[in-house]
């Protein structure tokens, strides 16, 4: 790995754990960090003005929770921006190396990130965390799903398995963000083959309304036990979504304001006997 080397991260925590560590420090010169979350909303040509709008917009319209929307609207734009500016690295014979987690959220990011770098993608380099079962700082094996989820001074344990980014695997990317912005739906999971997949915009309701009962919960504890049962293939903010249209379209009783998921309360219909 060389010196001066621009590295791209999936999420703010991510970047966080790669800033703190030590032995990663001489080895980077910057650290960018994509926090879109692409798993929900439109995807279709991110970097035409229109389908710009179009995202914030969804977004804008579909996220509830007021003090929210600003910012997920402002992830869209910086993150065509700093894609932009790799964009303007590479240029410069600059080597951009890609922290890939398993989660879908970095599998999305970096499907988007290599196709809209496709014509550079032999100065790209690339981790597969997945692939990496490494000792923590407690003894125990582990293989973790995401850089965001392990400690700093564990990062350099998986230095040694990045690999530039091989023509086929480009192919391979571009193929997947393609195929899902041709689809053109609301919601992208992993699937139980580790495939990304496009789902329906209801897909997380039946487990929404399993974790509901006759009486009031609040929306936040709800969300949290649905949150371990999908084992977090969706944010909380997503969820908080979903939980609010069961709830306008009554489905659900409700108590509160139907804001962010600490405002309001649900609970199942009352039925007759």
């Amino acid at each position: 790995m060389n010196s001066g080397s621009i590295h791209v991260v999936f999420g703010d925590s991510a970047r966080l754990t790669l800033l703190s560590s030590q032995e990663m420090a001489p080895h980077v010169d910057s650290v960018i960090s994509l926090n879109d979350d692409l798993r929900v909303g439109p995807t279709v040509n991110l970097s035409q003005s229109n389908s710009i709008i179009d995202r914030q917009s969804w977004l804008t319209q579909n996220n509830p929770c007021l003090i929210e929307r600003e910012y997920f609207c402002s992830n869209v734009s910086m993150d065509i921006q700093k894609i932009q500016d790799l964009r303007a690295e590479l240029k410069k014979d600059k080597k951009i190396y890609i922290w890939c987690g398993r989660r879908t959220l970095d599998l999305l990011g970096t499907a988007r990130l290599v196709f809209e770098l496709e014509n550079h993608f032999e100065s790209l380099v690339i981790t597969d965390i997945p692939e990496i079962k490494i000792r923590s700082k407690f003894g125990h094996d582990y293989i973790p799903e995401c850089l965001g989820v392990m400690n700093p001074e564990e990062v350099h344990l998986i230095e040694k398995y990045f690999r530039s980014l091989s023509e086929q695997d480009c192919k391979s990317w571009v193929k997947l963000w393609t195929r899902l912005m041709s689809e053109n739906k609301a919601l992208r999971i992993s699937s139980t083959d580790s495939l990304i997949e496009s789902v329906e915009e209801s897909y997380f309701d039946t487990t929404l309304l399993s974790n509901c009962t006759n009486q009031f919960l609040n929306a936040a504890r709800v969300i949290g036990k649905t949150l371990f049962d999908i084992q977090f293939e969706a944010s909380d903010s997503t969820l908080n979504w979903r939980l609010v249209h069961l709830a306008e379209s009554k489905r659900l009783n409700f108590t509160g304001r139907l804001n962010c998921m600490r405002e309001y309360m649900v609970k199942t219909l009352d039925t007759k006997t």
